[in-house]
């Protein structure tokens, strides 16, 4: 149940999956350059139609150790802009999670993004070796190699947020880091939006969690991860039964504003082939065919004006709403490497950590840097009481609540706007303001 939540709050469109346990490099892409340091390009032109407004370009980087890491790039061209900035999405998502920041925004800032899969997800390959601090290095490399420049900011997504911990106690002091390759990189600052809790974390009392259902679903998804993933597995991947119906709708997961991004969402309902087509008649989308998914055939619901994308490329039909369904969400899963990824992603980040966040000191004496938390009041998977303990403990932290919002607050174009302009300008905009009583 836990995982469902996590995974299904993130999905507008179903994220392509984890590729295979290979090394194998990916395909090539459209680029002349023979460093395997430098990344590959594969621009794409702005479309005039508005929708692919602010995509730079889609292509993959090296890593030190073989593995490949693909990006995309949206906002303004690298080169005119003012801020870069990298978003790392949640668990079970990809490159193409929504951040729906106005464009017109971006432009105003100048601001860049960078989105990338992390390891085993969407075109990235998987990482056996899967840790917190793999995570941030993978943040760093992408930095570097993409020459962001001596500073960039950092957003991470739900349960992206264990590598954002990470970054910020190994990028604030680069020089002390054993990569010696490396560009010199720091955090120029760090947004982390609904940031899961590990209730692990040695500094978190137990008074405050001791009757929190979601700690007993993380203590035992956690243990079925480690040491049952075979029923884990099986569990999610069995045809008799939908071990997703209890997530359908259960207000006990969602708050009402969450329940209306669902329901609005194209997409979202990956794990109910009938929910699946029920919201598509009442979007008036149409089936217009068949597309090819690694090799397997699915639907391509589209409107109108998303057919014409929805041609080739698997990138264009998934901003053409691509919808699986729950046989294809289960084969997927039934590939070992695709169920493995999900399982060390969660295992790292409910996992034991080597450090303790409650217990860490201001990256940033000199006050250089910021470092946020975005939470949702009614968000019904990551309680506020936890956040507010978390500000309270870290005081060089700046919170921010949002009154009516739940875990999908990258879904509402005002609070994303306003993530960027606290994180790159210091607002402090009022309305965001914690109401304590």
């Amino acid at each position: 149940m836990l995982l469902g939540c996590l995974g299904i709050a993130y999905k507008t469109t179903e994220p392509s999956p984890a590729p295979p346990e290979s090394t194998e490099p990916p395909p090539p892409h459209k680029s002349s350059s023979s460093s395997s340091s430098k990344p590959s390009s594969s621009l794409s032109s702005s479309s005039s139609d508005g929708d692919d407004v602010g995509v730079v370009g889609e292509s993959r980087i090296k890593l030190r150790d073989g593995r490949f890491l693909a990006y995309t790039e949206r906002g303004v061209p690298k080169n005119i802009s003012k801020f870069r900035v990298i978003i790392v999405h949640g668990f079970g998502s990809s490159k193409e999670m929504s951040f729906v920041a106005p464009q017109e925004i971006m432009d105003e800032l100048g601001v860049h993004l960078v989105l990338f899969d992390r390891a085993g997800y969407g075109e990235s390959d998987p990482n056996p070796k899967r840790s917190l601090e793999s995570e941030a290095t993978d943040i760093q490399e992408l930095a570097d190699k993409l020459e962001l420049g001596s500073k960039f900011y950092v957003i991470g997504v739900s349960l992206g947020n264990y590598p954002t911990w990470s970054c910020l106690t190994q990028l604030p002091h680069r020089q002390e880091n054993s990569l010696q390759n490396l560009s010199f990189l720091l955090l120029a600052g760090v947004a982390m939006v609904v940031p899961t809790i590990n209730y692990n974390w040695p500094s978190l009392p137990g008074d405050l969690t001791k009757d929190d259902f979601r700690k007993g679903l993380a203590q035992w998804a956690l243990r079925a991860a480690r040491y049952t993933p075979g029923l884990v597995r099986w569990w999610l991947t069995q045809k008799n039964f939908r071990s997703s119906s209890v997530l359908d709708k259960n207000p006990r997961f969602f708050s009402t504003k969450d329940l209306e991004v669902l329901k609005n969402t194209p997409g979202y309902q990956l794990l109910s082939k009938v929910t699946l087509l029920s919201a598509c008649r009442k979007r008036k989308m149409q089936i217009v065919g068949k597309g090819n998914f690694f090799g397997e055939q699915i639907s391509k619901v589209v409107s109108g004006r998303f057919l014409e994308r929805c041609t080739s490329t698997y990138k264009y039909m998934m901003h053409g709403m691509v919808v699986i369904d729950f046989l294809t969400l289960q084969n997927k899963l039934q590939q070992q490497g695709v169920f493995d990824s999900l399982r060390r992603d969660f295992i790292a980040a409910f996992g034991k950590w080597d450090f303790d966040p409650l217990e860490l000191v201001n990256p940033f004496p000199k006050n250089e840097s910021s470092v946020h938390i975005w939470q949702g009041y009614e968000d019904k998977v990551v309680p506020f009481p936890l956040q507010r303990y978390v500000s309270r403990k870290l005081p060089w932290i700046r919170y921010h609540e949002v009154p009516d919002g739940g875990h999908l607050l990258v879904y509402d174009s005002d609070v994303c706007e306003a993530i960027l302009k606290s994180l790159l300008l210091g607002e402090d905009p009022p309305l965001y303001r914690p109401k304590l009583s």
